[in-house]
C-alpha cells in the first residue's frame, strides 16, 4: 500500500532515514561513490526538505519512499529487505500516473547504476544528459514527456 508520508513528524523521517541509508550505500558501493548526498540526510535535513514523500507499506512496515519536488523525483529507496519485490516500480509507477500526464517528469540517477536506470526507461523516461559530479563519476538526467 502506497501512502502519503508527514516527513515533518520524527518518527517518520527516521524511518525515511532507516529505509534511505542502506538503499543509498548499495547504490554507492554499485557506483564505486560514496559521496551520495543522501547519504549524508539527518533527520534535521528530513524534516526541513521541502519535498513531498511517499511511502510504501508491506503489513505495516514501510519497504520504500520516494519523494519528489514539483516535476522531479528526488530520491527512491527500498529497504535492502524489500529489494526485487517491485516496490521501487509500484513507487515510480504511482508517481507517474499522479504527476505524468500533468507535466513532465524528471529525475537523475548515477550513470553506472543500470537497475534503476532501466527502471525509468520501463516508465518511458529518456537519457537526455549526463554531468560528471566527481572524476570518473557521472550522473544520468532521464525526462518523460506528460502523456497526451
Amino acid at each position: 500500500m502506497i501512502k502519503e508520508l508527514n516527513h515533518k513528524d520524527e518518527a517518520t523521517a527516521n524511518e525515511i532515514l532507516r529505509i534511505q541509508k542502506p538503499a543509498y550505500l548499495a547504490e554507492a558501493k554499485l557506483i564505486r561513490f560514496f559521496q551520495i548526498p543522501r547519504l549524508f540526510d539527518t533527520l534535521e535535513t528530513i524534516t526541513t526538505s521541502s519535498e513531498s514523500f511517499i511511502g510504501y507499506y508491506v503489513q505495516n512496515e514501510l519497504a520504500g519512499i520516494l519523494s519528489y519536488e514539483g516535476n522531479t523525483i528526488c530520491r527512491l529507496a527500498v529497504c535492502p529487505n524489500y529489494v526485487r519485490q517491485r516496490i521501487g516500480w509500484k513507487l515510480v509507477e504511482y508517481i507517474v500516473a499522479k504527476k505524468g500526464t500533468q507535466t513532465n517528469l524528471k529525475v537523475s540517477t548515477g550513470s553506472q547504476n543500470k537497475p534503476a536506470k532501466e527502471l525509468y526507461r520501463r516508465f518511458h523516461f529518456q537519457e537526455v544528459g549526463e554531468a560528471e559530479i566527481a572524476p570518473n563519476v557521472f550522473l544520468t538526467f532521464m525526462e518523460r514527456q506528460k502523456s497526451r
